[in-house]
Protein backbone atom coordinates (compact mmCIF):
# COMPACT_ATOMS: atom_id res chain seq x y z
CA UNK A 1 0.00 0.00 0.00
CA UNK A 2 1.40 3.37 -0.72
CA UNK A 3 1.76 5.74 1.81
CA UNK A 4 -0.20 9.63 1.22
CA UNK A 5 1.02 12.17 -0.47
CA UNK A 6 0.36 16.06 0.59
CA UNK A 7 -0.15 18.02 3.72
CA UNK A 8 -0.61 15.94 6.47
CA UNK A 9 -1.04 16.84 10.31
CA UNK A 10 0.06 13.90 12.96
CA UNK A 11 -2.74 12.87 14.84
CA UNK A 12 -1.25 10.32 17.15
CA UNK A 13 1.60 8.51 18.01
CA UNK A 14 0.88 4.98 19.14
CA UNK A 15 4.33 3.41 20.06
CA UNK A 16 5.45 4.96 23.68
CA UNK A 17 8.83 3.80 24.24
CA UNK A 18 11.50 6.40 24.95
CA UNK A 19 13.99 5.96 21.89
CA UNK A 20 11.06 6.02 19.30
CA UNK A 21 9.71 9.19 20.57
CA UNK A 22 13.28 10.68 20.80
CA UNK A 23 13.63 9.82 17.02
CA UNK A 24 10.45 11.14 16.32
CA UNK A 25 11.53 14.32 18.58
CA UNK A 26 14.85 14.54 16.33
CA UNK A 27 12.44 14.34 13.15
CA UNK A 28 10.47 17.21 14.04
CA UNK A 29 7.55 14.54 14.35
CA UNK A 30 5.27 15.38 17.00
CA UNK A 31 1.32 15.40 17.43
CA UNK A 32 -0.30 18.26 16.21
CA UNK A 33 3.25 18.81 13.70
CA UNK A 34 2.13 19.11 9.96
CA UNK A 35 4.43 17.71 7.40
CA UNK A 36 4.36 16.90 3.28
CA UNK A 37 4.70 13.42 2.23
CA UNK A 38 6.59 14.12 -0.84
CA UNK A 39 6.64 10.57 -1.77
CA UNK A 40 7.37 6.46 -1.27
CA UNK A 41 8.86 3.74 -2.68
CA UNK A 42 6.47 0.12 -2.96
CA UNK A 43 9.63 -1.79 -2.93
CA UNK A 44 10.86 -1.11 0.27
CA UNK A 45 8.06 0.82 1.96
CA UNK A 46 10.57 4.19 2.77
CA UNK A 47 8.51 7.29 2.99
CA UNK A 48 10.22 10.58 2.13
CA UNK A 49 8.61 13.70 4.20
CA UNK A 50 9.07 17.41 4.68
CA UNK A 51 9.18 18.96 8.11
CA UNK A 52 10.05 21.93 8.33
CA UNK A 53 12.01 22.66 5.31
CA UNK A 54 13.83 19.88 6.50
CA UNK A 55 14.09 16.04 4.05
CA UNK A 56 13.99 13.18 5.54
CA UNK A 57 13.24 9.45 4.66
CA UNK A 58 11.17 7.44 7.25
CA UNK A 59 10.28 3.56 6.97
CA UNK A 60 7.52 1.05 7.60
CA UNK A 61 8.18 0.74 11.52
CA UNK A 62 8.07 4.71 12.02
CA UNK A 63 5.25 5.30 9.57
CA UNK A 64 3.48 2.69 10.82
CA UNK A 65 3.11 4.17 14.69
CA UNK A 66 2.28 7.78 12.95
CA UNK A 67 -1.65 8.55 12.63
CA UNK A 68 -2.03 11.19 9.92
CA UNK A 69 -4.86 13.08 8.94
CA UNK A 70 -5.14 15.99 6.05
CA UNK A 71 -3.73 19.08 7.49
Amino acid sequence: QQAPVGRLRVFRISDERVEFLRRLEELGLKPGTEFEAVGSTAVDQLIHVRVHDHTHTVGHEIARHLWVVPA
